[in-house]
């Protein structure tokens, strides 16, 4: 798969082709970051990156898919949500949000 393919699909288009085998998670999630390098540098959009690698587990209706979590209450366990204060820069969350639970 390349970006244009990539792009063409919505997350439940991308779920779908891992869950048929089109397409592996592994291979989504090097997209994603290869796009990410790219764009992120005139956006700023991406304060943090965590390093990831595709879960073993693919049994949620996102499985496989990547997504960027935005830095405002969608809590990371151990890493801080600012919420775009510097008063909050140093405090880090102590659970993971439903959301990242869930995805």
């Amino acid at each position: 798969m390349n970006f244009e393919e990539y792009r063409a699909h919505d997350a439940t288009g991308l779920a779908r082709l891992v869950a048929e085998k089109e397409v592996t998670a592994d291979e989504l999630l090097t997209l994603a970051r290869e796009r990410a390098a790219t764009v992120n540098p005139r956006i700023n959009a991406i304060v943090r990156d965590i390093p990831a690698t595709p879960s073993a587990d693919l049994s949620g209706p996102f499985a496989g898919v990547p997504f960027l979590i935005k830095d405002l209450a969608q809590e990371y366990a151990g890493l801080p949500t600012s919420a775009g204060s510097r008063a909050l820069m140093s405090t880090p969350a102590t659970e993971h949000a439903t959301v990242v639970q869930r995805w």
